[in-house]
C-alpha cells in the first residue's frame, strides 16, 4: 500500500519533507501531505517546522526508547 510505502521512505530517509515524499514515490504532493498528516494523528510520525520555510512540511520518525 502507499502508505506503507510513506513509512518506509520516512523510515529510511528522516527527517524529509512532503514533496521528497511525492517525488520518490511518484505521488502527487496533496496525497503525500494526506499521508504524512494521517501518519501523524496515529503518532507514527512527528510534523516538524522548518526553521527557514514555514510552508515546508517535515515529517520525522519519533525516537522511542528500548530497554
Amino acid at each position: 500500500s502507499r502508505t506503507v510505502s510513506t513509512v518506509l521512505f520516512v523510515g529510511e530517509n528522516a527527517p524529509t519533507s512532503a514533496a521528497d515524499i511525492a517525488r520518490a514515490l511518484g505521488q502527487p504532493h496533496q496525497l503525500a501531505t494526506q499521508r504524512v498528516d494521517l501518519l501523524t494523528q496515529l503518532g507514527i510520525f512527528e510534523r516538524i517546522s522548518d526553521p527557514d520555510d514555514a510552508r515546508r512540511l517535515i515529517a520525522d520518525t519519533p525516537l522511542t526508547e528500548v530497554d
